[in-house]
């Protein structure tokens, strides 16, 4: 069993990565009727850099998710062509989004940067994904969100039964046998064992 825990932001806590290499360039190919998704964590000091162009026009739009209402922070007609800042005032989820509703194939290559806003700013957030590793259940691994980009891991001395990340996001407590260790997810260094015997029975 795979346990997930969501997405985390580190202030470079595996690997400081400049803020101009945090630039991804991809494309993919819609046939007609089709669309395309991708999504990805901005936080309120980041910037989301999104330009686009394709050889058929295409519907285009950047939305987000509350449960069942959908917000849209940017909407376009069909185009060949689209450049989209933004500069969210809170957490979020955002997902861009390319229709093609024409009767022939189009080719889209698109640009995402994630940036800080601060222009000084030397470190982005690099968002993350912890996982129990499915060979090896003594460790937990973090990956590049949305990506097989391994990171880092931790490598903990029995099977992890379950694992939860602290509000502020800087803890993992890590649920094993016998105890329960507090974590730093920025070195992975422990910080608190506490005894299973040391909880109190009802």
């Amino acid at each position: 069993q795979i346990l997930i825990l969501g997405i985390l932001a580190l202030w470079g806590g595996y690997s400081l990565i400049p803020a101009n290499e945090e630039s991804l360039e991809k494309k993919f190919v819609l046939a007609a009727g089709e669309n395309k998704e991708v999504c990805l964590t901005v936080y309120p000091d980041q910037e989301l850099n999104l330009t686009f162009a394709a050889t058929e026009p295409v519907y285009y739009d950047i939305h987000t998710h509350d449960e069942d209402e959908v917000t849209y922070h940017r909407y376009e007609n069909p185009t060949v062509h689209s450049k989209s800042e933004l500069n969210p005032n809170k957490k979020d989820y955002f997902c861009a989004q390319w229709k093609n509703q024409g009767q022939g194939v189009a080719e889209v290559v698109y640009q995402l940067e994630v940036k800080p806003i601060d222009p000084d700013g030397n470190y982005l957030r690099r968002n993350v994904v912890f996982k129990v590793d499915q060979n090896s259940p003594k460790t937990i691994q973090v990956f590049e969100e949305n990506s097989e980009n391994l990171l880092n891991s931790f490598n903990l001395p029995s099977e992890v039964q379950n694992f939860a990340l602290s509000a502020a996001e800087d803890q993992l407590t890590v649920l094993l046998a016998r105890e329960v260790q507090l974590i730093s997810v920025k070195d992975g260094s422990l910080l608190k064992r506490i005894s299973v015997n040391d909880f109190p029975s009802f």
